[in-house]
């Protein structure tokens, strides 16, 4: 038999095609054509779905695949600025366990509490990247309580928890190489009891009051002995007058993160401690490091990373090393 239509191939060979369409060509082309193309997507079993702002009819896309439970799904992405609580419930119906049980890839901007949960107590299996990037309205201090482990999570960000949870989390998620935490709340890091050796990726934003010498930051650099790259921002605790000695620090990332090759660095100065950061030129401190490359610095914030980015960041005064 001739097949010279489309919606002729077999359903096996359509939902190889689909994995080659974006999800707006995916939706412009098939969606709502008839039945059996719908039933084909929606039975898809490695169907990535990557809904962002510059999609045509956003919301339509973002309501047509939710609305279609989608029981194959691998990826799903979402990128849009504005938090929406309709969205939230959307997503919630859509990520479900018994919907989404191969999930490998889960993207978006805000979730539901129910989905922090079903993916703190397991529910994901197959779960190996998973990026929320605001949830700070939601809590996952109880969900680490448990004994279950999330052996196949390898990338995760979670921001707006209790700095507390920090480690839990790495417990928790034992082979993560790349680890995204913001907290905008102070936490000790000495608490920390042991290497996380699959670690190679660290982000940590947006911590108060934090300190360089009092053993804090040797306790975090200690435990991530293979960290390749390591992302910082943090602002100096107010009730502490110290100054950082840039050659200790030195040192102590020598020591601690041999493999280290990319560094990034924020920190917020406390008021009465900022024109203490005069005695020191960026000449003299990029020689303590290989990785001190670059710096800026206004009168409150000081700049220090292993890459030029003076064409992204000005300062009142910038200094770039000359290899």
């Amino acid at each position: 038999m001739t097949i010279t239509r489309f919606e002729e191939l077999p359903a096996e060979l359509i939902s190889q095609i689909f994995v080659y369409f974006t999800t707006d060509e995916l939706y412009k082309t098939f969606a709502n054509l008839n039945d059996r193309l719908d039933c084909l997507i929606k039975s898809s079993c490695d169907l990535s779905l990557c809904i962002t702002s510059h999609c045509d009819s956003f919301r339509a896309v973002f309501v047509y695949f939710t609305e279609l439970k989608l029981s194959g799904l691998r990826s799903f992405h979402v990128f849009r600025l504005t938090n929406s609580d309709e969205y939230i419930e959307s997503i919630e119906q859509f990520i479900h366990p018994n919907l989404s049980p191969r999930l490998e890839s889960l993207q978006v901007p805000f979730c539901s509490q129910s989905i922090l949960n079903w993916i703190f107590d397991g529910k994901f299996p197959r779960l190996k990247i998973c990026h929320i990037y605001d949830s700070s309205n939601r809590k996952i201090n109880l969900l680490l309580s448990n004994n279950i482990q999330l052996p196949a999570l390898r990338q995760l960000t979670i921001e707006g928890q209790d700095g507390n949870e920090f480690e839990k989390i790495l417990f928790k998620c034992p082979n993560l190489s790349y680890f995204d935490f913001s907290c905008y709340a102070c936490f000790s890091f000495k608490q920390l009891t042991h290497p996380y050796v699959s670690l190679k990726r660290l982000r940590l934003s947006y911590l108060t009051k934090f300190l360089f010498h009092n053993g804090q930051f040797m306790s975090l650099v200690s435990c991530f002995p293979n960290l390749t790259h390591f992302y910082l921002n943090v602002e100096q605790c107010p009730e502490h007058n110290e100054t950082i000695d840039f050659a200790e620090i030195a040192q102590d990332l020598k020591r601690s993160l041999p493999h280290l090759i990319f560094l990034d660095w924020h920190i917020d100065l406390i008021l009465r401690n900022r024109s203490s950061y005069y005695w020191f030129t960026f000449k003299q401190v990029s020689q303590f490091h290989p990785l001190f490359y670059c710096f800026g610095r206004t009168d409150q914030h000081l700049h220090i990373a292993s890459f030029d980015f003076t064409a992204i960041y000005r300062y009142d005064r910038q200094f770039v090393r000359l290899n």
